[in-house]
């Protein structure tokens, strides 16, 4: 009898405890600001000069810094007047107009060359260096 007792007890003690510490979590959630949690990814992206200043590169800038607000990761962007290897990323209507270096930690993970494609809408995409 007394063991049941104690183990009821017990539950019930369990029970109170887990709501107190979810009403606690939750208002010090609300209340207390915390810092945002970062991702150690980065993505840098070395532009030529020459399309630096064009509106499609600038829209896909934007568009690749939204996407890295959300998902928590930093984007760094430069400029270079140096050429970027044009001999085999020039074929047909394709031209290479930078790279892209994916870093964690300060440690090189892939690197890629931005192409765009001179069609009507200038699509810009990635082509790892393989």
């Amino acid at each position: 009898m007394r063991s049941r007792v104690i183990v009821k007890c017990r539950k019930r003690f369990e029970y109170f405890y887990e709501k107190i510490m979810e009403w606690f979590y939750s208002i010090s959630y609300r209340t207390i600001p915390i810092k945002t949690p970062r991702n150690s990814l980065i993505e840098e992206y070395i532009i030529h000069e020459s399309y630096a200043g064009e509106s499609f590169v600038k829209d896909f800038l934007k568009e690749r810094t939204s996407k890295a607000v959300t998902n928590r990761y930093c984007i760094k962007i430069t400029t270079t007047q140096e050429p970027v290897e044009e001999k085999e990323y020039k074929r047909g209507n394709n031209t290479a107009i930078g790279k892209v270096r994916l870093l964690r930690k300060r440690c090189l993970i892939d690197e890629a060359t931005l192409i765009i494609k001179n069609d009507d809408n200038n699509l810009i995409y990635w082509n790892f260096n393989k």
